[in-house]
C-alpha cells in the first residue's frame, strides 16, 4: 500500500535529498527543527516491511511516498492493551542522557506515563555527577551513544559500571553503525535501541532491562 504527500514548496537538491532521511539531519536553523520527521517516518517504514521514496527537485516541490504490506486479514486475538500494562514502571528510576532537547524531552515523557522517574541530562559530565551523588539509586542508564565533550556513550557506560556494579545500561544511537557495534567488554550485557523509537520501544526495553522475564 502506497501513501503519497505532495507539496509544492521550494523542493530540495539531489544532496540534501540523499541525506533527509537521516536522523537529526535538518535545514532549519538551530532550535528550530530537530531532524526526526522523515526519519521516524522511514523507520516506522522499514520495522513495519515497508519503504520511503522521496522525488523532489529544486524549485519542483517534494513528493514523499510510503510503502506499507498489505494487511490481507485482521489477527484473531489481538493483544489490546496488554504490551503497555507490561511495560509499565514501579517508580524506579531513569538516568537519561541525551544532548538533543527535543529527543530528551520526548524520552523524558514517554517514560513518565509509564511510571518510571527519570533524570534527564545532556552529556557525560553531569551523568556522573548525578551517579557519584545518586548510584544506589539509579536503577537504568539510558543513554546515547554521541555525546558532546570529552566523554562519549561507550565511556560513560563503562565509568557508570565502575561505580554501579548491579546498574542497567541500554544505549541509543541513530546511527546505524554505531548501533549495531557491540559494547565494550565491561558493559558487553547492555542493550542498543535504534533511533529513532516510538513510546513503546522505549517502555519495553527499559522493563526488559529491569526485568528480564517480564517482557517476551
Amino acid at each position: 500500500v502506497r501513501v503519497a504527500l505532495r507539496d509544492t514548496g521550494f523542493g530540495m537538491s539531489e544532496e540534501t535529498a540523499a541525506r533527509a532521511l537521516e536522523p537529526f539531519f535538518t535545514t532549519k536553523d538551530v532550535g528550530k527543527g530537530s531532524g526526526l520527521g522523515l526519519s521516524s517516518i522511514y523507520g516506522f517504514a522499514r520495522q513495519s516491511g515497508g519503504g520511503v521514496r522521496i522525488q523532489t527537485a529544486p524549485g519542483k516541490g517534494t513528493k514523499v511516498s510510503i510503502f506499507l504490506p498489505r494487511c490481507e486479514s485482521l489477527p484473531v486475538d489481538a493483544p489490546g492493551h496488554q504490551q503497555d500494562e507490561e511495560a509499565m514502571g514501579r517508580q524506579e528510576t531513569v538516568l537519561l542522557v541525551e544532548d538533543e532537547p527535543d529527543v530528551r524531552g520526548f524520552a523524558t515523557m514517554a517514560l513518565e506515563n509509564v511510571n518510571y522517574r527519570v533524570i534527564p541530562v545532556g552529556a557525560a559530565e553531569p551523568a556522573m555527577k548525578v551517579l557519584r551523588e545518586n548510584k544506589e539509586k539509579i536503577d537504568v542508564l539510558f543513554t546515547d551513544i554521541v555525546l558532546p565533550g570529552d566523554m562519549d556513550g561507550w565511556g560513560l557506560a563503562e565509568a557508570a559500571r565502575d561505580l554501579h556494579p548491579e546498574l542497567k545500561i541500554i544505549l541509543t544511537s541513530g546511527n546505524w553503525e554505531l548501533a549495531g557495534k557491540s559494547p565494550p567488554k565491561a558493559v558487553s550485557d547492555a542493550a542498543v535501541l535504534q533511533k529513532p523509537y516510538s513510546h513503546q520501544e522505549l517502555a519495553q526495553i527499559i522493563q526488559s532491562a529491569i526485568n528480564p522475564v517480564a517482557i517476551k
